[in-house]
């Protein structure tokens, strides 16, 4: 988004609607293409749910999607060709930080299959070995190459 702000929108678990009988995707598209937003270029799509993302790459391809990763999902995609897999039907993955902390070598292989890197969640009081929320930011983005972070304090991001 060239350092613009942008609206992340989370489809929140999409599973448990199905499971009731509701599939909330189709709403999401609906809903995006009435308000025009199915062309927006500040607009990024995340979820946790694979299904959901797969659909939205199909009706809306125009819009980047992150697939979000909480540690139990990492190990099932966070190698070389799982990733490759992942760039048919997002634009960026969304993992855990201490997932990226603990392999940093994602952030390579998710460059290389054409995918951003987004983690999450970047607040002050939750820096884990890191002096201050902008120093642990500043870590991540400029050595280990990701490329934006989801954070509860935008205020402490750190400049170049």
């Amino acid at each position: 988004m060239n350092g613009r702000a942008g609206l992340y929108p989370e489809l929140k678990s999409p599973e448990v609607y199905r499971h009731r009988g509701m599939d909330m995707t189709p709403l999401v598209v609906a809903m995006l293409r009435k308000n025009g937003l199915d062309r927006s270029k500040t607009l990024i799509v995340q979820s946790f749910d694979e299904q959901t993302l797969r659909t939205l790459a199909r009706e809306l391809p125009s819009i980047p999607r992150v697939f979000l990763m909480e540690r139990t999902m990492a190990e099932q995609w966070l190698g070389q060709a799982r990733l490759r897999e992942a760039s048919t039907f997002v634009t960026g993955i969304g993992p855990a930080k201490q997932i990226i902390e603990a392999r940093p070598d994602v952030v390579q292989w998710a460059h290389d299959a054409g995918l951003t890197v987004t983690p999450y969640t970047f607040r002050a009081g939750s820096t884990g070995r890191f002096g201050t929320v902008r120093d642990e930011m500043r870590y991540f983005l400029f050595t280990l190459g990701v490329d934006a972070v989801f954070t509860d304090n935008p205020d402490q991001f750190p400049p170049k």
